[in-house]
């Protein structure tokens, strides 16, 4: 279901009200929006919580004079929550599918060095959408993604262990 709330308080407000009323949810996610304009590709923070109402990740913008830009600097340590070799869930519209995390994180040491490069050139264009994990949900180049970091969310299920060694073949 989709909802458009003025606060990310009255959000939250039905989010738990939601689980109050125990209907059956995977996740919950929050996302600010340009009031008053066509709303295009931009949006601004972001916000993803867990089936019990509890915040699991969010990503914040910078804004400019006219319109919500983001600029992305990367993860402070603390906040990347998989690993190379972690298996997550992949979560799109309507579907969830299992994966292997073929990276580290968007750290920020990686995306300093990237703006310290920038200065030589065209500038610094790290934005939102770089915000991802490099992961692998079978062999070759074919099936590899760059999902977004609050796209990812730790298995609900236990994965079974040949599951889990395909998977992290696929690293190799």
């Amino acid at each position: 279901n989709e909802y458009l709330f003025l606060t990310l308080e009255d959000a939250e407000r039905l989010m738990r009200e939601s689980l109050v009323n125990r209907e059956a949810t995977y996740r919950f996610v929050i996302t600010q929006l340009p009031v008053g304009r066509d709303i295009g590709e931009e949006t601004g923070a972001s916000w993803t919580y867990g089936p019990n109402g509890v915040l699991i990740d969010f990503r914040s913008t910078t804004t400019g004079d006219d319109t919500i830009r983001s600029c992305f600097f990367g993860r402070p340590l603390a906040r990347i929550l998989f690993r190379k070799g972690d298996i997550v869930e992949v979560v799109g519209r309507d579907s969830v599918r299992l994966a292997v995390v073929a990276d580290d994180g968007p750290t920020v040491d990686r995306f300093w060095e990237r703006y310290e490069r920038s200065k030589d050139g065209m500038g610094y264009l790290a934005d939102a959408s770089d915000d991802c994990y490099y992961v692998l949900d079978g062999p070759g180049e074919c099936c590899h993604d760059h999902a977004d970091a609050l796209s990812l969310m730790k298995p609900c299920r236990a994965v079974p262990e040949e599951i889990a060694g395909v998977l992290k073949s696929f690293i190799k």
